[in-house]
């Protein structure tokens, strides 16, 4: 069943500009490895807040990608780097998975 994922974060005081050229190249990385419909937003009530979002045939799926990912030693440096903005670190990153409802069944 397919998951939509959901990272969401705020990047630290200062750091947006960073942040902005670091999530660009993780997007394409993203992309490149299969991510469907990976995009980033921004919020335009809470300065400095992000979510990704992104989907995926399964949550399987999902973490054998991010290995993947996490395989390649730039996209590995991209994704600590983006962990070293966000304000409280990695541990501050919300992360949710959802499936669509199907209302036909």
């Amino acid at each position: 069943m397919a998951v939509r994922g959901f990272f969401e974060y705020r990047v630290r005081e200062g750091c947006r500009e960073d942040y902005l050229h670091l999530v660009a190249k993780l997007r394409a990385k993203r992309g490149a490895a299969g991510y469907v419909s990976y995009s980033v937003s921004e919020s335009i009530e809470q300065k400095n807040r992000f979510v990704e979002t992104f989907l995926l045939p399964s949550l399987e799926e999902y973490r054998e990608r991010e290995a993947k990912l996490l395989n390649d030693p730039e996209t590995a440096h991209l994704m600590h780097s983006l962990d070293s903005l966000i304000d409280g670190g990695q541990s501050a990153k919300k992360v949710w998975f959802f499936t669509e409802l199907d209302f036909l069944a």
